[in-house]
């Protein structure tokens, strides 16, 4: 007979119980894994470019597929509701991010630049698979994507006829099921300008024919510049529609730690009922040709990473505003003195991460004829207060309420900022942040205020 001490067994069981924890533990993990990758993805289709497209269905008995394009990868709850919302209030939703099945880095330019294969695609498949309107829905730069999509898409529909179905310069797909897209404050935009420069629309705009709803926050930075939109679509022959959405800013249904404005909740809460208005809308329009035309490959374009002179040296529009007390600033304040001109918004990362630099750059110049003005993007004066009570801001800061001053000057992103001399001339521009307290921001600075009035 065998004895075992009791400290043996205690050992012994103790070892058991351990390995069988980690075991479940990693049976558990495993599973888990296994499940969400087998979730990640409902079918996959493959662009022309043999690229495989995931493809994640929120099922639904409706009469309508809402094909939705994200471009961001980090978990955004107020965004995830909103969609649960929409599928529960009848829609279909396909989910696809083309920047991640392209293995593509989640920048301005990539997705700028991305190309239509992806939404083509995706029309093919939706057309084979489905019955339904299809309503297809992008926010911020991946518009542009779809609308390229839609267009390859007409064009491949138009090669496939008969001759006598249409005529050689145009495309109309009579059996097309899609009604039309649905684009969240697009930026349909070609490269970002130098700051102080005019943007140009993406040339896809100039051949879009399918009915298009723009959701554009009143509030948002591209507000004054939509008008110009519509008009380039409906020159093209689209069917387009605006929706202006008060109280409420840019990424609005995102949610997280900003606060977009006083109306997001409620503008997010109104969408699932809108998205069926806006598709039921577009599927009764008559569907409208579109004319072939050769689009050039978009250009991947990287901002300048430090100040653009300015050769023609023009003259700064000028301001008259007013700081977060109402106290009045006007533009005559700072002439015959060299100005940092810098617009800016709280809830911009960029912005934020410069002012250090900006505190500091002031303080190297406290006793001379250099000065800093920032100027607030579209903010209140308690949002403002609430922001400097954190981080403190060594130099005015005025209030464009309606944004109307960041038009004139051309503002196109944030952070902008503009090297104006005593003059009133701007000579240097960007539209990125960087490290103000830097040597080289010092000399050039300094060569501006070794000029005379009169230069």
């Amino acid at each position: 007979m065998v004895f075992y001490r009791p400290q043996t067994v205690v050992n012994a069981v103790f070892r058991a119980v351990f390995k069988l924890f980690f075991l479940l533990l990693f049976l558990s993990v495993s599973a888990e894994a296994v499940s969400a990758e087998s979730n990640s993805a409902d079918f996959i289709i493959t662009d022309k470019q043999d690229n495989d497209i995931s493809v994640k269905v929120y099922p639904a008995e409706s009469e309508i597929l809402v094909i939705w394009l994200v471009d961001h990868k980090t978990h955004r709850e107020m965004f995830e509701n909103m969609l649960l919302d929409v599928n529960r209030a009848g829609m279909e939703i396909w989910r696809v991010d083309l920047l991640s099945d392209y293995f593509l880095t989640r920048s301005n330019e990539n997705q700028r630049t991305l190309s239509g294969d992806g939404v083509e695609a995706l029309l093919q498949a939706a057309h084979q698979k489905s019955h339904k309107h299809i309503l297809l829905a992008g926010y911020d730069r991946m518009p542009l994507a779809i609308m390229r999509g839609i267009y390859q898409w007409q064009q491949s529909l138009s090669k496939e006829s008969k001759p006598e179905e249409s005529k050689p310069e145009e495309s109309n797909p009579a059996n097309s099921k899609l009604a039309g897209s649905v684009f969240f404050y697009p930026n349909l935009y070609g490269p970002t300008p130098v700051a102080g420069e005019d943007p140009e629309l993406d040339p896809i705009v100039d051949v879009t024919t399918t009915p298009v709803v723009i959701y554009q926050p009143d509030s948002g930075y591209q507000r004054w510049r939509i008008t110009k939109v519509m008009e380039r679509l409906w020159a093209a022959g689209s069917q387009a529609f605006i929706y202006l959405v008060p109280n409420v800013r840019d990424w609005f249904f995102m949610g997280g730690e900003i606060d977009h404005g006083t109306g997001d909740k409620e503008a997010t809460a109104r969408l699932p009922g809108q998205l069926i208005h806006f598709t039921r809308l577009m599927a009764d329009l008559p569907t409208q040709a579109t004319r072939k035309t050769e689009l050039k490959s978009q250009v991947f374009q990287s901002a300048p990473k430090e100040l653009v002179p300015f050769a023609d040296k023009p003259m700064a529009p000028g301001f008259e505003l007013g700081n977060e007390l109402d106290v009045p600033f006007s533009w005559q304040q700072y002439q015959g003195k060299v100005t940092l001109v810098n617009f800016w918004a709280t809830w911009c990362p960029p912005c934020v991460e410069e002012i250090p630099s900006l505190n500091a750059l002031q303080a190297n110049y406290l006793d001379s004829e250099f000065e800093i003005v920032s100027i607030n993007y579209r903010e209140t004066a308690e949002q403002l207060n609430q922001f400097s009570s954190e981080i403190p801001i060594n130099f005015p800061v005025l209030m464009d309420y309606d944004g109307k001053v960041s038009l004139q000057w051309k503002v196109f992103s944030f952070p902008s900022s503009f090297l104006v001399d005593k003059q009133g001339r701007i000579r240097y521009s960007i539209n990125l942040a960087i490290d103000w307290n830097s040597e080289d921001v010092h000399k050039l600075i300094d060569e501006l205020l070794d000029e005379s009035v009169k230069e």
